[in-house]
Protein backbone atom coordinates (compact mmCIF):
# COMPACT_ATOMS: atom_id res chain seq x y z
CA UNK A 1 0.00 0.00 0.00
CA UNK A 2 1.29 3.54 -1.05
CA UNK A 3 1.39 6.46 1.26
CA UNK A 4 -1.57 7.92 -0.70
CA UNK A 5 -3.53 5.27 -0.19
CA UNK A 6 -2.10 4.72 3.88
CA UNK A 7 -3.25 8.12 4.50
CA UNK A 8 -6.61 7.52 2.62
CA UNK A 9 -7.54 4.70 4.56
CA UNK A 10 -6.57 6.54 7.89
CA UNK A 11 -8.69 9.28 6.75
CA UNK A 12 -11.46 6.73 5.92
CA UNK A 13 -11.41 4.97 9.47
CA UNK A 14 -11.60 9.05 11.23
CA UNK A 15 -14.34 9.41 9.44
CA UNK A 16 -16.14 6.07 10.87
CA UNK A 17 -18.55 6.17 13.34
CA UNK A 18 -17.38 4.49 15.88
CA UNK A 19 -13.99 7.28 15.48
CA UNK A 20 -16.19 10.54 14.88
CA UNK A 21 -14.39 13.22 15.56
CA UNK A 22 -16.12 16.27 17.93
CA UNK A 23 -17.77 18.64 15.01
CA UNK A 24 -14.93 20.77 14.01
CA UNK A 25 -15.88 24.80 14.15
CA UNK A 26 -13.43 27.30 12.22
CA UNK A 27 -11.26 28.93 15.05
CA UNK A 28 -7.67 29.75 14.28
CA UNK A 29 -5.15 28.51 16.23
CA UNK A 30 -4.14 32.10 17.13
CA UNK A 31 -7.70 32.10 18.27
CA UNK A 32 -7.63 29.02 20.43
CA UNK A 33 -4.66 30.49 22.32
CA UNK A 34 -6.12 33.74 23.16
CA UNK A 35 -9.45 32.08 24.65
CA UNK A 36 -7.02 30.10 26.99
CA UNK A 37 -5.63 32.78 29.07
CA UNK A 38 -7.79 35.73 28.82
CA UNK A 39 -7.45 38.79 29.01
CA UNK A 40 -3.13 37.92 28.66
CA UNK A 41 -4.19 37.18 24.87
CA UNK A 42 -1.17 37.21 22.65
CA UNK A 43 -1.65 40.83 21.45
CA UNK A 44 -2.05 41.72 25.03
CA UNK A 45 1.52 40.44 25.77
CA UNK A 46 3.60 41.74 23.14
CA UNK A 47 2.09 45.06 23.21
CA UNK A 48 3.05 44.87 27.07
CA UNK A 49 6.54 43.78 25.95
CA UNK A 50 6.80 46.76 23.86
CA UNK A 51 6.17 49.16 26.32
CA UNK A 52 8.62 47.50 28.81
CA UNK A 53 10.83 48.10 25.81
CA UNK A 54 9.55 51.45 25.32
CA UNK A 55 10.41 52.21 29.51
CA UNK A 56 13.41 51.04 29.28
CA UNK A 57 14.91 53.29 26.63
CA UNK A 58 18.92 54.19 27.12
CA UNK A 59 17.81 57.64 27.07
CA UNK A 60 16.30 57.23 30.06
CA UNK A 61 18.67 54.24 31.90
CA UNK A 62 21.85 56.13 31.39
CA UNK A 63 21.19 58.78 33.35
CA UNK A 64 20.31 57.02 36.24
CA UNK A 65 22.79 54.61 36.10
CA UNK A 66 24.71 57.97 35.68
CA UNK A 67 22.84 58.85 39.07
CA UNK A 68 23.80 55.63 41.22
CA UNK A 69 27.61 55.57 40.22
CA UNK A 70 27.51 59.04 41.43
CA UNK A 71 25.87 58.37 44.52
CA UNK A 72 28.20 54.86 44.89
CA UNK A 73 31.29 57.42 44.55
CA UNK A 74 29.64 59.75 47.24
CA UNK A 75 29.35 57.10 49.35
CA UNK A 76 32.86 55.80 49.10
CA UNK A 77 34.45 59.61 50.16
CA UNK A 78 37.20 59.30 52.34
CA UNK A 79 37.26 63.18 53.07
CA UNK A 80 34.03 62.95 54.85
CA UNK A 81 34.13 59.06 55.85
CA UNK A 82 37.37 60.34 58.49
CA UNK A 83 38.15 63.30 60.03
CA UNK A 84 41.63 64.03 59.53
CA UNK A 85 44.01 64.94 62.49
CA UNK A 86 41.05 63.59 65.02
CA UNK A 87 43.74 61.63 66.91
CA UNK A 88 46.61 64.13 67.16
CA UNK A 89 43.71 66.61 68.59
CA UNK A 90 42.34 64.14 71.26
CA UNK A 91 45.80 63.43 71.95
CA UNK A 92 46.15 66.97 72.96
CA UNK A 93 43.01 67.16 74.86
CA UNK A 94 44.13 64.47 76.56
CA UNK A 95 47.28 66.21 77.65
CA UNK A 96 45.59 69.15 78.67
CA UNK A 97 43.33 66.97 81.27
CA UNK A 98 46.28 65.49 82.57
CA UNK A 99 48.00 69.11 83.12
CA UNK A 100 44.27 70.31 84.72
CA UNK A 101 44.23 67.17 86.47
CA UNK A 102 47.82 68.32 87.84
CA UNK A 103 46.64 71.65 88.48
CA UNK A 104 43.59 70.71 90.29
CA UNK A 105 45.48 68.72 92.91
CA UNK A 106 48.08 71.53 93.19
CA UNK A 107 45.01 74.17 93.77
CA UNK A 108 43.39 71.56 96.33
CA UNK A 109 47.10 71.39 97.94
CA UNK A 110 47.58 75.29 98.33
CA UNK A 111 43.79 75.36 99.78
CA UNK A 112 44.95 72.79 102.35
CA UNK A 113 48.06 75.01 103.10
CA UNK A 114 45.81 77.84 103.90
CA UNK A 115 43.58 76.23 106.61
CA UNK A 116 46.81 74.64 108.04
CA UNK A 117 48.20 78.00 108.45
CA UNK A 118 44.75 79.49 109.60
CA UNK A 119 44.68 76.55 112.10
CA UNK A 120 47.99 77.09 113.42
CA UNK A 121 47.81 81.00 113.76
CA UNK A 122 44.71 80.35 115.86
CA UNK A 123 46.23 77.93 117.77
CA UNK A 124 49.14 80.43 118.54
CA UNK A 125 47.18 83.29 118.86
CA UNK A 126 50.63 85.27 118.42
CA UNK A 127 49.74 88.24 115.90
CA UNK A 128 53.80 88.91 115.17
CA UNK A 129 53.62 85.80 112.88
CA UNK A 130 50.40 87.44 110.51
CA UNK A 131 52.81 89.76 108.47
CA UNK A 132 54.92 87.17 107.25
CA UNK A 133 51.94 84.70 107.15
CA UNK A 134 49.75 87.38 104.75
CA UNK A 135 52.74 87.63 102.35
CA UNK A 136 53.33 83.64 102.20
CA UNK A 137 49.25 83.32 101.94
CA UNK A 138 49.71 86.69 98.75
CA UNK A 139 52.34 84.44 96.66
CA UNK A 140 50.27 81.35 97.08
CA UNK A 141 47.18 83.28 96.06
CA UNK A 142 49.22 84.48 93.16
CA UNK A 143 49.88 81.29 92.18
CA UNK A 144 46.51 79.82 92.64
CA UNK A 145 45.45 83.14 90.40
CA UNK A 146 47.76 81.64 87.90
CA UNK A 147 46.66 78.18 87.98
CA UNK A 148 42.88 79.11 88.32
CA UNK A 149 43.67 81.35 84.69
CA UNK A 150 45.33 78.09 83.42
CA UNK A 151 42.27 75.77 84.05
CA UNK A 152 39.95 78.29 82.55
CA UNK A 153 42.15 78.66 79.59
CA UNK A 154 41.86 74.87 79.40
CA UNK A 155 38.20 74.87 80.10
CA UNK A 156 37.50 77.52 77.33
CA UNK A 157 40.20 75.45 74.84
CA UNK A 158 38.22 72.01 75.85
CA UNK A 159 34.94 73.52 75.35
CA UNK A 160 36.14 75.50 71.63
CA UNK A 161 37.96 71.69 70.67
CA UNK A 162 34.12 70.52 71.84
CA UNK A 163 31.97 73.19 69.63
CA UNK A 164 34.83 72.48 66.44
CA UNK A 165 34.03 68.70 66.68
CA UNK A 166 30.50 68.86 66.79
CA UNK A 167 30.15 71.41 63.95
CA UNK A 168 32.43 68.62 62.27
CA UNK A 169 30.14 65.69 62.95
CA UNK A 170 27.21 67.93 61.51
CA UNK A 171 28.35 68.20 58.99
CA UNK A 172 29.51 64.71 58.49
CA UNK A 173 25.65 63.39 60.05
CA UNK A 174 24.21 65.82 57.37
CA UNK A 175 26.18 64.01 54.38
CA UNK A 176 25.44 60.76 55.86
CA UNK A 177 21.46 61.87 55.54
CA UNK A 178 21.94 63.38 52.00
CA UNK A 179 23.78 60.36 50.73
CA UNK A 180 21.33 58.06 52.25
CA UNK A 181 18.85 59.11 51.46
CA UNK A 182 19.77 59.45 47.37
CA UNK A 183 20.87 55.71 48.34
CA UNK A 184 17.51 54.79 49.08
CA UNK A 185 15.82 56.67 46.57
CA UNK A 186 17.89 55.38 43.82
CA UNK A 187 17.68 51.60 45.44
CA UNK A 188 13.71 51.98 45.37
CA UNK A 189 14.41 52.75 41.55
CA UNK A 190 16.86 49.88 40.84
CA UNK A 191 14.02 47.89 42.42
CA UNK A 192 11.47 48.77 40.31
CA UNK A 193 13.91 48.39 37.20
CA UNK A 194 14.40 44.34 38.21
CA UNK A 195 10.57 43.91 38.39
CA UNK A 196 10.28 45.31 35.44
CA UNK A 197 13.08 43.65 33.89
CA UNK A 198 11.97 40.25 35.24
CA UNK A 199 8.27 40.78 33.94
CA UNK A 200 9.60 41.60 30.52
CA UNK A 201 11.88 38.24 30.73
CA UNK A 202 8.95 36.69 31.59
CA UNK A 203 6.72 38.01 28.71
CA UNK A 204 9.64 37.19 26.25
CA UNK A 205 9.75 33.85 27.43
CA UNK A 206 6.00 33.41 26.53
CA UNK A 207 6.27 34.90 23.65
CA UNK A 208 9.17 32.68 21.99
CA UNK A 209 7.45 29.98 23.48
CA UNK A 210 4.20 31.04 21.02
CA UNK A 211 6.46 31.60 18.36
CA UNK A 212 7.18 28.00 18.33
CA UNK A 213 3.65 26.47 18.66
CA UNK A 214 2.55 26.79 14.92
CA UNK A 215 5.83 24.50 13.78
CA UNK A 216 4.64 22.11 17.22
CA UNK A 217 1.15 22.06 16.02
CA UNK A 218 2.08 21.32 12.34
CA UNK A 219 4.26 18.28 13.69
CA UNK A 220 1.55 17.27 16.18
CA UNK A 221 -0.91 17.18 12.97
CA UNK A 222 1.83 14.91 11.24
CA UNK A 223 2.60 12.69 14.33
CA UNK A 224 -1.19 12.21 14.18
CA UNK A 225 -1.35 11.04 10.62
CA UNK A 226 1.66 9.35 10.87
CA UNK A 227 -0.01 7.21 13.55
CA UNK A 228 -2.95 6.72 12.01
CA UNK A 229 -1.14 5.47 8.95
CA UNK A 230 0.95 3.37 11.02
CA UNK A 231 -3.01 1.81 13.39
CA UNK A 232 -4.07 1.11 9.20
CA UNK A 233 -0.83 -0.74 8.13
CA UNK A 234 -0.70 -2.30 11.43
CA UNK A 235 -4.42 -3.61 11.48
CA UNK A 236 -4.01 -4.69 8.10
CA UNK A 237 -1.05 -6.80 9.15
CA UNK A 238 -2.68 -8.32 12.03
CA UNK A 239 -5.66 -9.06 9.74
CA UNK A 240 -4.10 -10.95 6.90
CA UNK A 241 -2.04 -12.76 10.00
CA UNK A 242 -5.24 -14.13 11.37
CA UNK A 243 -6.61 -14.98 7.99
CA UNK A 244 -3.25 -16.59 7.57
CA UNK A 245 -3.00 -18.44 10.91
CA UNK A 246 -6.52 -19.70 10.34
CA UNK A 247 -5.71 -21.03 7.02
CA UNK A 248 -2.56 -23.23 8.42
CA UNK A 249 -5.17 -24.00 11.36
CA UNK A 250 -7.31 -25.45 9.31
CA UNK A 251 -4.98 -27.14 6.64
CA UNK A 252 -3.28 -28.68 9.93
CA UNK A 253 -6.57 -29.78 11.18
CA UNK A 254 -7.58 -31.15 8.20
CA UNK A 255 -4.41 -33.48 7.66
CA UNK A 256 -4.27 -34.79 11.34
CA UNK A 257 -8.17 -36.01 10.85
CA UNK A 258 -7.35 -37.89 7.46
CA UNK A 259 -4.62 -39.07 9.15
CA UNK A 260 -6.34 -39.98 12.30
CA UNK A 261 -9.15 -41.72 10.07
CA UNK A 262 -6.89 -43.65 8.28
CA UNK A 263 -4.55 -44.64 11.63
CA UNK A 264 -7.44 -45.80 13.96
CA UNK A 265 -7.80 -48.93 11.64
CA UNK A 266 -4.19 -50.09 13.36
CA UNK A 267 -5.30 -50.25 17.39
CA UNK A 268 -2.02 -51.90 17.82
CA UNK A 269 0.33 -48.71 16.54
CA UNK A 270 -1.65 -46.51 18.71
CA UNK A 271 -0.06 -48.36 21.94
CA UNK A 272 3.88 -47.53 20.57
CA UNK A 273 2.98 -44.57 19.11
CA UNK A 274 0.24 -42.38 21.26
CA UNK A 275 -1.29 -39.32 18.89
CA UNK A 276 -3.08 -38.43 21.30
CA UNK A 277 -0.17 -36.17 23.28
CA UNK A 278 0.79 -34.66 19.99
Amino acid sequence: MTDSSGLRAALQEADSPERANPPSFNVTLLDWINVQDRPNDVESVVRKCFDSINRLDPRIIQPFLSECRDTIAKLDNQNMKAIKGLEDRLYALDQMIASCNKLVNEQKELAQGFLANQKRAENLKDTSVLPDLCLSHANQLMIMLTNHRKLLDIKQKCTTAKQELANNLQVRLKWCCYVMLHADQDGEKLQALLRLLTELMERVRVVDALSTVPQMYCLAVVEVVRRKIFIGHYREWACALVKDGKRLYETEKYKRETFGKLFSKFLYLKKIIPFDDI
